[in-house]
């Protein structure tokens, strides 16, 4: 029977430079069988110790030092029995199989990949990917102060860094005036503002008659309008200097939303400016209503259905142009579409409330009698 005696004696080997596969131990140059590495720093485990075909071990060809840390992990390497040149049989171990090596540091896995106890360490390396965390990239003091508040940052996907601040609100540069909100973030709410306007209603001495393509005066609005063969209204001084906002935008016979009529380029066509909707907004629209001559003693007010054109002037007492609906002197036109009482729409100016000492749904007193 031949004998299964290792061939070979432990020898020494010449030492490996550093950086191999296995560093091989500074302290000696031997190969140390049994404990699964690779002492002499040539890529092989245990290649020179006698082992029993079959038989299997842990294996780890990489340094010492990084086994087990990390994503470093053992491999397995078996015996397994083979004839020399002269015949002779031997066992010796195989290659070691499935051990995971040191590699280069992968940024925002998480992992230890180059098994140096620390992970994504590498140069470039900043967090960890899906990594969150509270984040304010405005001044430390007005963090958390009347509107600013913090958001969230996220660990972009390669790791390199975080990515924008999601959902925080920065200081504004100014103060929103009425919102009673500390827009700038200094703990202070609408400082430098003025305070809201008090409306003051027009009167019969205030009020501009305009006919054909023209506008009403600087903060005014159109309060009454006749069906005429062209533009022929009256212009109301408005209660309060903040009503109006923008500029003016000419349409056809229909103001859009929160807007009013301020003049007129050609019949049913005007121009119509926004009012402030932080503070005011308009009411449902009222159709308006006939008011015969308008002198004292006439007729006063009468059904759209009674008058198939309107007729809506101030001669000796004056009539709001919504007084069908109970509510005189309360309105202001946002359309004209035909000279039919129908087709003449007025809308009460109301608070929104937004504003301290408005109260919501009350209505402004548009004129004074």
């Amino acid at each position: 029977m031949r004998s299964l005696l290792p061939r070979r004696a432990l020898r020494p080997r010449r030492p490996r430079r550093p950086g191999g596969p296995g560093e091989p131990d500074p302290k000696s140059a031997f190969e140390s069988c049994g404990d699964g590495l690779d002492n002499d720093g040539d890529g092989k485990v245990d290649e020179s110790c006698a082992c029993k075909p079959g038989a299997e071990q842990a294996c780890y060809p990489g340094p010492a030092a990084t086994r087990g840390v990390g994503a470093c992990r053992d491999g397995v390497q078996r015996c397994a029995a083979s004839l020399d040149g002269g015949g002779v049989e031997f066992s010796s171990w195989g290659s070691c199989e499935g051990a995971t090596l040191p590699a280069a540091e992968l940024c925002g896995d998480g992992i230890d990949n180059d098994c140096n106890g620390k992970v994504d360490d590498a140069p470039g390396c900043a967090c960890k990917t899906g990594e969150t965390r509270p984040c304010y990239s405005g001044p430390g003091a007005t963090q958390g102060v009347g509107a600013c508040k913090g958001g969230v940052e996220t660990c972009k996907p390669d790791g390199s860094g975080f990515g924008a601040c999601v959902g925080e609100s920065l200081p504004a540069a100014s103060e929103s005036c009425g919102d009673g909100v500390d827009n700038n973030c200094n703990g202070k709410v609408d400082e430098g503002c003025v305070a809201p306007l008090q409306p003051k209603p027009c009167t019969v001495a205030t009020l501009k008659h305009v006919t054909g393509a023209a506008d009403c005066g600087p903060n005014q609005a159109v309060y009454m309008m006749d069906d005429g063969g062209g533009p022929n209204f009256i212009c109301c001084p408005l209660p309060a200097t903040d009503i109006l906002q923008g500029t003016p935008t000419v349409r056809a016979g229909q103001c859009a939303a929160n807007e009013v009529i301020v003049g007129a380029v050609a019949q049913f066509s005007f121009k119509c400016q926004a009012i402030n909707t932080v503070r005011y907004k308009l009411g449902a629209p009222q159709t308006s209503c006939y008011f015969g001559s308008g002198a004292a003693g006439g007729g006063g007010v009468a059904s759209c259905q009674a008058h198939p054109a309107s007729f809506s002037v101030l001669q000796q007492n004056l009539f709001g142009s919504d007084g069908c609906s109970g509510f005189p002197y309360g309105a202001l036109f946002v359309r004209q579409t035909s000279k039919y009482c129908k087709d003449m729409h007025a809308a009460r100016l109301l608070y929104t409330g937004a504003v301290p000492g408005d109260v919501a749904g009350a209505a402004l007193t548009m004129f004074q009698p």
